[in-house]
């Protein structure tokens, strides 16, 4: 390992890392709930009846507590409402008869997942927050989408909205009900607000809070100044609405299961990715994300007890027993936690190193999983304190200031991102075969006018990079160490600064079920040595540490601050920080599908609906309830416009007259919902 010199930005301020940002708080913590009639609410859903029903949580003597307390609202995803008690104990949940009748079939019981989060909203209340879950069972939770609002997430939203609007009137007039167990009049915070959104919830937030922003919206006049802070997601969908919803001028924080086996495209980095797009906005608060390996989407909420995903390409998943899964629990713990509390209340970013790759995961969660993070401090400026350097936007060989970029026994291509990442965001995809100094991709950095970069007041240097199998990569077991590795260096005309090696700073992994998604690398500026840092010409990517390799860069930026903290002092051994149980992997391996035969299936028909046309199946195997959309393949003809019956056993997609007259009656038919359940069926034959 190359040994750096020593410079006073390596300095790891330990002080910051043992500060506890994860366990029980000083306050005693009591928990309350509210419920009122279901009726129908023009605000929230008006062809529908919708249900205002959460549960809460608060310190003890909050009537002793100094001053106001910061409020933090939860709310859940797409879930069915009503399940099953089975005999270990667990719960399976299989009608949606509650979200339209607000009733069960018998033997059944409500689906409580607002209930769901417990483990993360008691320890929260602890540090002194009032903590709001919202059940949104009714009319939403399960139920078909309207018109631009397929997932119902601008309703989620204004259902979020609501319950802000009431809290509001308790802390200003008073008049909460008894079962609250305290008397929330001024009391609260408002310009002290945190909100976070688990799947069809992560959207929904976003959704709360564009909806108040909006020009003409009654939602200040109902709740008064509000001031949203933070908005923390967990594995999000992302555009089901016809509005595109972003986390702007909030500090933003994304979740993501690399085993989710419903919304398993990852939708929540396009989230992330966006925020290159809000080029100078105010204030400036961090976003990021962080990936979780071997974690599953449901197993964040404790109500759903039923895993979505059964296998996981190339990684194992997370133990777990009885639908539940502590260690995955323990992720969101030693991640939400610190978040709120860098963001939310008293505020102290300290909390949110934990986010920023320049500091290494704490001990307590490398010793569950391995993490990948994405990090940006504060949206992009130009000719400012954050500043993009390149984002390939332009034709293969050239850079963003239009000059040739130079690639060295390697192979270049710009081009558009993996699959998991929003469409605006470019890539170099950089392959090689064999390794050595030869080897290299130049950025050409500067314009045809002025064809070099002052870095000299500049302290870090940032890119994302993700890793594809190739070589060696994917087909040998996983393990602690990295499995990309090459060098960085930056060039004065003819002129190489010290080279920086990539796994000095950060252990970057193959991809997990297919997941080859971005990660950020942040590079102090100070350890490149031995060039004019104000006439920089070139960064120089050097592939000669993996000796076959494909990876893809994108968005390399750079900041007037430096980095924190390095994940480790440069003269230290990496294997006191080693990420990750002691577990050894199998290799690469393919996601294992549950195929529902046609034998099981029947197509019931086709109907006209609106403009459009209904087709409708049934099985008499229960259709998933999921957050994703569940999608019907029909040749080349694909479908989302998605209804499902309360008992699951029918679903209708409606195809658009275009779609209709596409249709290939001969085609069979295929209905996917979540990344492993397939539902056959053979040719519908219908004209």
């Amino acid at each position: 390992m190359r040994v750096y010199p020593v410079i006073p930005v390596v300095i790891v301020v330990l002080k910051v890392l043992l500060v506890p940002s994860n366990g029980q708080g000083p306050f005693a913590v009591n928990t309350g709930r509210y419920r009122y009639t279901a009726k129908r609410d023009n605000l929230v859903l008006s062809d529908r009846k919708t249900e205002i029903w959460a549960e809460v949580y608060y310190p003890r003597n909050i009537a002793l507590t100094v001053g106001k307390l910061p409020l933090v609202v939860f709310l859940h995803g797409n879930h069915a409402t009503c399940g099953r008690v089975l005999s270990d104990g667990t719960r399976s949940d299989s009608s949606c008869q509650y979200t339209s009748s607000g009733t069960c079939p018998s033997g059944f019981v409500v689906a409580p997942s607002h209930e769901g989060y417990r483990y993360v909203g008691i320890p929260l209340a602890s540090y002194g927050y009032v903590v709001v879950s919202i059940n949104a069972n009714r009319g939403i939770t399960c139920g078909g989408g309207v018109s631009e609002d397929g997932g119902l997430n601008l309703a989620r939203g204004r259902l979020v909205l609501r319950h802000l609007a009431l809290w509001s009137k308790w802390n200003r007039l008073g008049g909460a009900p008894g079962t609250l167990g305290f008397d929330p009049k001024r009391k609260i915070n408002f310009q002290q607000v945190g909100l976070m959104g688990h799947s069809r919830g992560g959207e929904g937030m976003r959704a709360a809070l564009t909806q108040y922003r909006d020009a003409g919206t009654p939602w200040k006049r109902l709740i008064g100044r509000m001031l949203i802070r933070a908005v923390f997601e967990i594995g999000p969908v992302d555009g089901q609405t016809s509005r595109t919803l972003n986390a702007y001028g909030v500090a933003s924080m994304i979740l993501l299961p690399s085993c989710d086996g419903d919304v398993s495209d990852l939708q929540g980095m396009h989230v992330f990715d966006r925020q290159f797009l809000n080029i100078g906005s105010r204030p400036y608060l961090p976003k990021g994300t962080i990936l979780v390996n071997g974690a599953i989407h449901n197993y964040y909420n404790t109500e759903w007890q039923e895993p979505d995903s059964t296998s996981c390409g190339g990684t194992q998943q997370l133990p777990s027993a009885k639908g539940k899964s502590v260690p995955q629990q323990n992720t969101l713990k030693g991640t939400l936690l610190p978040f709120i509390r860098a963001y939310v209340g008293p505020g102290n970013e300290r909390f949110g190193v934990r986010f920023d790759p320049s500091y290494p995961i704490p001990s307590f969660l490398r010793s569950v999983s391995f993490y990948a993070r994405n990090h940006l401090r504060a949206p992009l400026q130009i000719g400012g304190e954050i500043e993009a350097v390149e984002s390939f936007s332009r034709a293969t060989g050239k850079s963003n200031g239009g000059l040739n970029n130079i690639a060295s026994n390697v192979v270049v291509r710009h081009a558009s991102a993996h699959y998991e990442h929003d469409s605006s965001v470019r890539v170099a995809q950089v392959s090689w075969t064999g390794s050595g100094s030869g080897k290299y991709f130049q950025i050409a950095l500067g314009t045809t006018s002025s064809p070099f970069l002052d870095f000299s007041n500049y302290q870090t240097l940032s890119f994302r990079v993700a890793v594809y199998c190739s070589g060696q990569i994917c087909s040998s077991n996983i393990n602690n160490s990295p499995d990309m590795d090459f060098h960085i260096r930056l060039v004065q005309g003819t002129r190489l600064s010290t080279a920086i090696q990539l796994s000095d700073l950060a252990t970057v992994r193959r991809p997990v079920d297919g997941h080859s998604v971005l990660e950020t690398i942040d590079l102090p500026v100070a350890l490149f040595t031995g060039v004019n840092l104000s006439h920089i010409t070139g960064l120089r990517f050097v592939f000669d540490v993996t000796s076959t390799g494909r990876i893809d860069l994108a968005h390399v930026f750079r900041d007037v601050e430096g980095p924190r903290a390095l994940s480790f002092p440069l003269t230290t051994s990496r294997a006191s920080l080693q990420e990750g149980p002691p577990l050894v992997g199998s290799p690469f391996s393919r996601t294992a599908k549950n195929i529902i035969p046609a034998t099981s299936n029947t197509f019931a028909g086709a109907r006209q609906r609106g403009r459009g046309v209904e087709l409708m199946f049934n099985s008499s195997i229960e259709f998933l309830v999921t957050n994703s959309f569940p999608r019907l393949k029909v040749g080349g003809v694909t479908s989302t416009d998605v209804r499902l019956s309360p008992d699951l056993r029918s679903i209708a997609f409606t195809l658009s007259e275009r779609e209709n007259a596409a249709l290939d009656p001969q085609a069979d038919a295929v209905i996917e919902i979540g990344k492993e359940n397939v539902w056959m069926f053979g040719p519908m034959n219908v004209q």
